[in-house]
């Protein structure tokens, strides 16, 4: 039955390999149109200023003389989980739309490599590499931050997540020219 000339069955409407719609991004930067490729520099510009700002106020909490502990997790907890969303975005945009490695199988369907030993789709470089500045903050948090554990281990693990970060930033500033 179709209601308003729109198809109501969810199992033909989901089926697999069933059009999507349009993908939301061009397939490289340089196919972007102007405005696009404006607000994803700009969004570039966010991350990296706000990933600067905790960043410092995470190193200046944990190198006091006392430890404030709840300074960082603070500074973590009020920007990670934007800078996560923008890091995302910005990488599903430069990796044409899709955040996942895909192969056409027979059948004619672009399916998502899964590697089953590690339990986890195969990523795009650009946001594998965002992947893991997640999980360095994630693990200096729960293992760092949350339980007061040594500030040294804690600033040793955000030095890492800097240096992915930065790395992570290189690699998209180098794919966002022109």
């Amino acid at each position: 039955m179709a209601i308003g000339g729109e198809e109501t069955d969810a199992v033909a409407r989901n089926q697999l390999g069933s059009a999507t719609g349009p993908k939301s991004y061009a397939s490289a930067f340089g196919d972007m149109d102007d405005v696009e490729r404006a607000a994803l520099l700009a969004k570039i510009d966010g991350v990296a200023n706000r990933w600067r700002k905790m960043q410092a106020d995470v190193g200046k909490a944990m190198t006091a003389s006392t430890p404030a502990y709840p300074v960082a997790q603070s500074a973590i907890d009020n920007n990670m989980n934007q800078i996560k969303t923008d890091m995302r975005t910005v990488s599903k945009a430069l990796s044409g739309g899709d955040y996942t490695v895909r192969d056409n199988t027979l059948g004619g369907v672009a399916q998502p490599q899964f590697d089953y030993n590690r339990g986890q789709f195969t990523l795009q470089p650009i946001p594998a590499q965002a992947e893991e500045v997640f999980k360095i903050i994630n693990d200096l948090y729960f293992s760092g931050i949350k339980p007061r554990a040594d500030p040294a281990k804690t600033l040793q693990g955000l030095e890492k997540a800097d240096r992915l970060f930065s790395a992570w930033l290189g690699t998209v500033q180098q794919a966002s020219k022109v």
